[in-house]
């Protein structure tokens, strides 16, 4: 890499409010692949979604579709931070002062977006499992595609607001780890204790309902919907707390190996946690992949959540 390169991207690192350089080597060219793989995953998830009959008349299919959104725009923010001619381009095309904003707000909507989707998310459970009888007249629940909607575009209008509005004139403390903390509290840890409220709900009632053959909505398969969406809540919450160590240690020791362990180990790998435990946990989802790869479907019902 050139000595342009490199002073580029540690301007571009500074910018977007960090202190190291963008391009991670010799790990970058791993973390690219990790990332594509990912990136294939999360789309082909997508695809087998879209073609499962049953899940096209059920609420369900949001909630799949948007966390799969979810991992793909956090597995495009990543690779674009590590892109170093991505960055560059972006440096050359606007200006180092111009590329700040519009990255900042990329990387904010990835990492900050999953949580208000399984705030959502949630609250649609909740009211599958605790308040069957509400369920279908629920506001939450007639116009959940829209409330869905309403997540991404608060996370993108906040995070836009924000970084727009903070200038370099701004007051340090602003600017200052005590910014790094409101954010987190307000874009994570909020949304983050809503769904913990509502889906602790759900896992009483779900004990409760241990040895009832169903839920009133949906014959039981509500409570797979929502025992799998606690699965991946759970691996959510562990990825969020490893991640907030992780920046913890590398605000004091500004090391670059931690990076690449948290997204070689960690990061990519989690992006692609609920593909694989869907999968897993769904026959009619297996027997559709082995279909489009013209293998021989083995017997299973034809339920398909």
């Amino acid at each position: 890499m050139s000595s342009n390169t490199t002073a580029a991207n540690s301007s571009l690192g500074s910018d977007v409010g960090g202190t190291t350089p963008v391009c991670f080597k010799p790990f970058d060219g791993v973390i690219a692949v990790m990332n594509m793989i990912s990136l294939l995953f999360n789309i082909f998830h997508l695809i087998v979604l879209s073609r499962l009959q049953s899940l096209k008349g059920t609420k369900y299919r949001y909630i799949l579709y948007n966390i799969s959104l979810a991992d793909i725009v956090s597995i495009i923010s990543v690779a674009y931070l590590y892109s170093c001619y991505d960055a560059n381009l972006m440096i050359f095309i606007t200006g180092k002062l111009g590329a700040r904003i519009p990255l900042n707000v990329f990387l904010g909507l990835g990492n900050y977006t999953a949580y208000f989707v399984f705030m959502v998310a949630s609250a649609e459970k909740y009211l599958a499992i605790c308040k069957p009888y509400s369920y279908q007249s629920s506001i939450i629940v007639r116009r959940l595609p829209v409330w869905f909607a309403m997540a991404w575009l608060f996370v993108l209008t906040a995070l836009t607001l924000s970084f727009v509005a903070m200038s370099h004139s701004t007051a340090p403390w602003v600017r200052g780890w005590q910014w790094t903390v409101l954010t987190l509290i307000v874009m994570a840890a909020f949304p983050s204790t809503v769904s913990i409220v509502l889906l602790t709900s759900v896992c009483k009632e779900l004990k409760r309902m241990k040895n009832q053959s169903a839920t009133v909505t949906d014959n039981g398969e509500e409570r797979k919907a929502a025992i799998y969406l606690i699965i991946v809540f759970t691996m959510e919450m562990i990825v969020f707390l490893l991640n907030v160590a992780c920046i913890t240690i590398l605000s004091y020791t500004n090391t670059l190996v931690l990076c690449k362990i948290w997204n070689l180990a960690i990061k990519a790998p989690h992006t692609m946690a609920n593909t694989a435990i869907y999968g897993w946990r769904t026959k009619a989802y297996q027997q559709h992949v082995r279909r489009m790869f013209g293998c021989k479907p083995s017997r299973v019902e034809s339920t398909e959540q």
